[in-house]
């Protein structure tokens, strides 16, 4: 599950089986069950250089909801099954003309 949350309109592109460049800066990941004590295989990045993918349908954070459509925080969320050896990228922009904040939520699981 991807969560995607923002305080102003943007546009969400995302990328599937990409080539990296160059890494970014590594994220914490945590497993949320806490009684677990494997390793994930899995990693996350930002501000990472990569070309390349399949573009899969993307989305727009409105800015807003209903009496809130100037702003307020608004969510979009999409579900996906990533096969092993794969990869996404998530690329939000920023099209409010403001400054604004977005954050992006990954919650997976392994087999």
């Amino acid at each position: 599950m991807v969560e995607i949350k923002g305080l102003a309109q943007g546009f969400v592109d995302i990328y599937k089986n990409v080539r990296l460049v160059s890494h970014g800066t590594s994220l914490s990941i945590s497993n949320l069950n806490l009684g677990c004590t494997n390793s994930s295989v899995a990693y996350a990045e930002y501000n990472v250089e990569w070309e390349g993918g399949e573009k899969i349908p993307d989305d727009i954070l409105p800015g807003g909801q209903r009496i809130r459509a100037i702003g307020g925080a608004v969510e979009l969320g999409e579900s996906v099954i990533l096969p092993e050896s794969s990869n996404l990228v998530i690329v939000i922009t920023n099209k409010s003309g403001q400054a604004s904040s977005f954050s992006i939520r990954a919650i997976w699981w392994e087999d």
